[in-house]
């Protein structure tokens, strides 16, 4: 396994920071500076707007250098700046933690937490068109995971928690636009057991359960949009010579409303992740997925993505 090495991955000498020797640890200090042009800044059909964005992105990641078991700090940072029109200017950042515990050679324990305050897209399909300017919220996610190996049977599990919560917005003419019917709590727990038929190809089956929690309920809103969800999946993971390898993964997907207003969403799910890889330069990607998620639209409860 693993015979080939994507270009994103594959260690630059010359190209990759050597970091500040703290010790046990690592510090590597970075930031990009980088500019783009967008053509409809607002992701509007109507009235397209262009601009020029200077982006400047500091971060800074401190890691261990132990034999056995991970330690790793990070920060991170965006900052935003509209050529025309200021009102679009953001400032973004990320701090988190994550570890890993190796108990034995075939079995460890990972878990990690991080808080984002972050600024959602204009293109997104949640984004109220009305406020003046971007949505800002907040984003505290944390996760735990296990994994055991055995001859050629391997047992995984993983529970994830995201807590939303976004700041209201304003019209041009200071009317608020309220948002605070979109904060929610997301958990989701995830078992899976992969069985190596071959040194190159393993079948998986996948199971995950999720919930969804929103904060306001009635009379506070009209319709209230907690749910709960179930995903199964069975697929492949494999690797073909040195020339391909990923993961296939088809099944049902289902996401339940407690509000009688709202009707189960569900359908296929899939999941595939593929890399080609024709030279030892070049790496080529497909990666593609279906999922239900939550709609920002009043009234809608979620939709297939």
């Amino acid at each position: 396994r693993d015979r080939s090495v994507s270009v994103r991955q594959r260690s630059h000498p010359g190209y990759e920071a050597m970091g500040v020797s703290l010790g046990a640890l690592t510090a590597y200090p970075k930031v990009a500076v980088g500019a783009e042009y967008n053509d409809n800044i607002y992701g509007a059909s109507a009235r397209e707007v262009d601009d020029v964005v200077w982006r400047v992105q500091p971060e800074v990641v401190v890691a261990s250098t132990w034999s056995r078991h991970s330690v790793e700090a990070f920060a991170r940072g965006s900052i935003n700046r509209y050529n025309d029109f200021e009102g679009e200017n953001t400032e973004d950042f990320t701090v988190g933690l994550n570890g890993r515990l190796d108990v034995t050679r075939r079995s460890s324990v990972s878990a990690g937490a991080q808080y984002a305050s972050l600024t959602e897209a204009r293109t997104s399909s949640s984004s109220p068109v009305l406020a003046a300017n971007p949505i800002e919220f907040d984003q505290t996610t944390a996760f735990i995971t296990a994994g055991q190996e055995f001859n050629r049977l391997k047992l995984s599990t993983r529970l994830d928690y995201t807590k939303f919560d976004y700041q209201d917005g304003r019209t041009t003419t200071g009317v608020n636009v309220e948002q605070d019917d979109r904060d929610r709590t997301n958990t989701s727990l995830m078992a899976r057991a992969d069985y190596a038929v071959s040194p190159d190809t393993a079948l998986f089956l996948q199971v995950s359960g999720n919930k969804r929690d929103y904060r306001l309920s009635k009379p506070a809103v009209a319709l209230v949009r907690d749910s709960d969800g179930v995903e199964a999946l069975a697929g492949a993971n494999f690797e073909i010579s040195a020339v391909m390898r990923g993961e296939v993964g088809v099944g049902y997907i289902k996401q339940s409303y407690d509000d009688p207003a709202f009707k189960s969403i569900d359908g296929l799910a899939a999941r595939a992740l593929v890399e080609w890889f024709p030279t030892e330069l070049t790496t080529v990607s497909l990666n593609g997925s279906r999922s239900v998620e939550d709609s920002g639209i009043p009234g809608s409860s979620g939709y297939l993505s």
